[in-house]
């Protein structure tokens, strides 16, 4: 029975990752925690699809680069898009993960 407090412990981390997520809580914590996330404005200067970063300038800020993942949601004249759409001199408005370059969202005009 030696075996039993590691099936025990197994079993609770099981249940750990299986737990339901709470039925209408959000499954990312950015859209329900304003703290973890943050937005920045400004004018694309550089677009680099290969890279998948784009390079903001804003008026009273240093330039910022963002990474533009996968999962990011792009928005152009306010039209679903993608990385390929987004050109320099538009405007965009950026949120990000509170302290990373990651972009939870683009929405150029």
């Amino acid at each position: 029975m030696k075996n039993t407090g590691v099936m025990v412990l197994g079993m609770i981390l099981l249940l750990g990752v299986l737990r339901p997520s709470g039925g209408a809580q959000s499954s990312n914590k950015w859209e329900t925690d304003p703290r973890s996330y943050h937005e920045i404005s400004g004018t694309i200067e550089q677009v680099s699809p290969t890279v998948r970063l784009i390079r903001i300038a804003s008026a009273d800020k240093p330039d910022v680069t963002i990474c533009i993942e996968p999962e990011t949601k792009i928005k152009v004249k306010g039209k679903e898009g993608t990385l390929k759409d987004l050109e320099e001199g538009q405007f965009v408005e950026v949120v990000l993960l509170r302290g990373t370059s990651k972009a939870i969202s683009v929405d150029a005009t």
